[in-house]
């Protein structure tokens, strides 16, 4: 477990931005996966889709928020809100070109950022001191 620290070495750096991008790109992924399969299957409108998407953002954004905090041993809220900006440039890069409104966008930022913090923090390793009375 690593402690942060204001020296971080270039490898630890490197296997965080691994493991954002990865978890984050597998998540989105099959959720996509499932729900595009879900909609064909129940011919739901492509109308929802937006909505839809907003949902395996958040998911995905937790999934990354865990995996990413879990090595550490202090700051799971920051660690876990920093693991999902790959996903986040996507999806604004996916909303310049595809023109989706900009709530979408604002609504999936703040739903991200908040998912992960929270995940990140539940997966910190805090170790506590604990004293034995005499």
């Amino acid at each position: 477990m690593h402690k942060i620290k204001s020296s971080l070495n270039a490898r630890l750096i490197a296997m965080f931005l691994f493991k954002s991008v990865v978890t984050g790109a597998a998540v989105s992924a099959l959720l996509s996966a499932l729900c595009a399969f879900i909609i064909f299957k129940t011919d739901i409108s492509f109308e929802y889709s937006k909505y839809i998407s907003i949902a395996i953002c958040a998911a995905a954004a937790c999934a990354c928020g865990y995996v990413c905090a879990k090595g550490f041993k202090n700051s799971g809220f920051l660690i876990g809100a920093v693991s999902v900006a790959p996903m986040l440039i996507f999806s604004l890069i996916n909303m310049i070109i595809s023109s989706t409104e900009f709530y979408i966008f604002a609504i999936k930022l703040v739903l991200c950022i908040a998912c992960a913090g929270l995940c990140g923090a539940a997966a910190v390793k805090n170790s506590k001191k604990i004293r034995v009375k005499k």
